[in-house]
């Protein structure tokens, strides 16, 4: 758990009995927490910051990937981890754009490559797909055939109103569909043709 600069553990019981935890002081308002295997990493303003967990109740801070102060969640699969960073008032000074970095070697992380975005909200990757809210322009999906390069498959711009901006996305846990929220709706896209996504449906949300 993330507790404004503390990365607390817990025992998973009903008590919740707290373990260790280790004090940010550099981590500003982390956005994510992703865990994969035995590695934990945080999206945070400040970088992306990966830990060792094999002992859950000693987590080891592994690397920080810096970057300039930005909102910046992320994802990852396999040797790659996907970071966004979007500008803004609330975002600060960062890029609009996507940064693609090997993760293989966790104490090493490298940056691989950048593929400019327009203003990046959610994230989320599917299989061989990731996907990528943009705010007034929609959602994008990518490709990850070749993870270290991926390829824009298809866009969406599903705004009914002026203003309307796409924020978040969750893929669902066991079919081929993500949900991408939208001011006052949810949108659920096919995935089951992983190069041809398609929208399937619409939910109203009720003030």
């Amino acid at each position: 758990v993330v507790n404004g600069t503390q990365l607390r553990t817990y025992d998973g019981k009903i008590t919740g009995n707290l373990l260790e935890w280790l004090d940010l002081d550099e981590v500003k308002e982390v956005e994510t927490v992703w865990a994969e295997g035995d590695r934990l990493f945080l999206g945070a303003k400040t970088g992306m910051y990966v830990f060792d967990i094999h002992d859950r109740a000693d987590p080891e801070l592994l690397d920080v990937f810096k970057h300039r102060p930005s909102c910046a969640p992320v994802v990852v699969q396999g040797g790659y981890a996907y970071v966004t960073t979007r500008q803004g008032t609330e975002c600060e000074y960062g890029k609009n754009q996507l940064m693609i970095l090997d993760v293989s070697d966790p104490s090493n992380v490298r940056e691989l490559k950048t593929i400019p975005l327009f203003n990046p909200h959610g994230l989320s990757v599917h299989g061989n797909m990731l996907i990528v809210t943009e705010g007034t322009q929609g959602v994008k999906f990518f490709n990850l055939d070749n993870p270290a390069n991926p390829k824009e498959v298809a866009s969406f711009k599903p705004i009914v109103s002026i203003g309307d901006m796409a924020y978040d996305v969750i893929q669902h846990p066991e079919r081929n569909m993500a949900i991408v929220s939208i001011s006052g709706e949810w949108v659920i896209y096919d995935l089951e043709k992983p190069h041809a996504p398609r929208e399937a449906s619409r939910l109203r949300i009720l003030e």
